[in-house]
């Protein structure tokens, strides 16, 4: 059986894009951390932080049938403490050669976090450690600070 020429101009787009697709799973992330101040080691209180991860917007739409063990827009706890899981894709290149690359991991963490009676606050986290808990990957990120409410006495510690 010989395709016409017409067949073939549509067909060969749809073969060609096949391996195009992402076929790399999504990973859960829950990303751990603390807000307090810089130089009273205060805790923020109901600060709300939004995470960035390799400069994307780590939000998620809803997924039907998905369960995510934090919620998606975390305050921070009295203690300071916020936790929130993610979905973050695996997907780092294709090559016709080697096929789908799926080793993409969090690079950097970038937190957006804003507060009553503070500036907003950005914050970039570059080490950080990952771990593996109950196949659920768990980014826990050193101690974020923010301008004390109060001017403190000695280094001005909001580079930090």
């Amino acid at each position: 059986m010989k395709l016409s020429p017409s067949v073939w101009a549509i067909a060969l787009p749809i073969i060609l894009a096949i391996p195009a697709f992402p076929k790399c799973a999504n990973e859960i992330y829950t990303i751990w951390g603390t807000i307090q101040e810089c130089c009273s080691k205060n805790a923020v209180k109901n600060a709300k932080v939004f995470v960035f991860v390799n400069d994307e917007a780590a939000q998620m739409l809803p997924w039907p049938g998905l369960e995510l063990p934090n919620p998606q827009f975390p305050e921070t706890t009295p203690d300071g403490l916020f936790f929130a899981s993610y979905l973050f894709s695996t997907f780092k290149s294709y090559s016709f050669l080697f096929g789908h690359n799926c080793s993409k991991r969090p690079k950097t963490v970038e937190l957006f976090i804003i507060a009553d009676g503070y500036p907003p606050t950005r914050r970039l986290h570059k080490n950080f450690t990952i771990t593996d808990e109950k196949g659920i990957k768990v980014i826990h990120l050193a101690d974020t600070c923010m301008t004390d409410r109060v001017a403190c006495s000695g280094n001005s510690s909001s580079t930090r």
